[in-house]
Order: structure tokens, then C-alpha cells, then sequence
């Protein structure tokens, strides 16, 4: 997965696994999280981001609520 360097890709990609049933939903959940704080980060906007999730920009909220204080960019 960090082969995928555009931050929204990599979060769409982890995401489509979580939703299919891929082992390893935990780090996936992770993965999505930290893609998404890197895409915020990068200067992407909620709404970009959350149109590629499929999902309110609201939502990111969430998926993102258990990194946000431990996140550090690379």
C-alpha cells in the first residue's frame, strides 16, 4: 500500500478493501486514517477527498478520530 504515493489514492484503495472483506481490516482502518490526514495535509480539501471516499466530508471525522493526535508526517 505505500507504494501508492498520492495520499487520496491510498485511502481510496484501503478503503475498497475494507469494504470488501480484506484480511487485515485494522491496518487497513490505519492506513486509510493516516492517507487522509497526509492528503489534508498536503493542502487537498475535505470535499476532494470525501468525493473519492464516496462519503461526507463529515465522515472523515471519524475515520480519522484514533490518529490524530499520535499522526506524524513522514
Amino acid at each position: 500500500m505505500t507504494a501508492i504515493d498520492d495520499p487520496v489514492l491510498r485511502a481510496v484503495t484501503a478503503n475498497d478493501l475494507l469494504w470488501n472483506g480484506a484480511p487485515g481490516s485494522k491496518d487497513l482502518r490505519t492506513t486509510r486514517g493516516q492517507a487522509i490526514l497526509q492528503a489534508i495535509e498536503a493542502g487537498r480539501t475535505h470535499q476532494e477527498i470525501a468525493d473519492h471516499l464516496h462519503v461526507r466530508p463529515s465522515d472523515l471525522a471519524w475515520m480519522t478520530e484514533d490518529l490524530e493526535s499520535s499522526y506524524q508526517p513522514r
